[in-house]
């Protein structure tokens, strides 16, 4: 079997949280979602090996400064 390119999206829902998964409610799933945030906020290391690529680095940066919404 040929090597697959790492699919990041696929990853994170389908093994970490089981996107196939029905939650009950939406406060259901977010309490799923947020360990897995958490982990992710205390390493981010982590998340840029996991999804750190150049293009979307250099897209981040050429961002306009002032995204928030007011």
């Amino acid at each position: 079997m040929p090597n697959q390119p790492f699919d990041c999206a696929q990853f994170c829902t389908n093994t970490l949280v089981k996107g196939d998964r029905v939650y009950p409610t939406l406060d259901a799933k977010q309490a799923a979602l947020e360990p897995i945030l958490r982990a992710w906020q205390a390493n981010p290391a982590r998340v840029r090996q996991l999804c750190g690529w150049d293009w979307i680095r250099e897209t981040l940066t050429a961002l306009p400064a002032d995204t928030q919404a007011s």
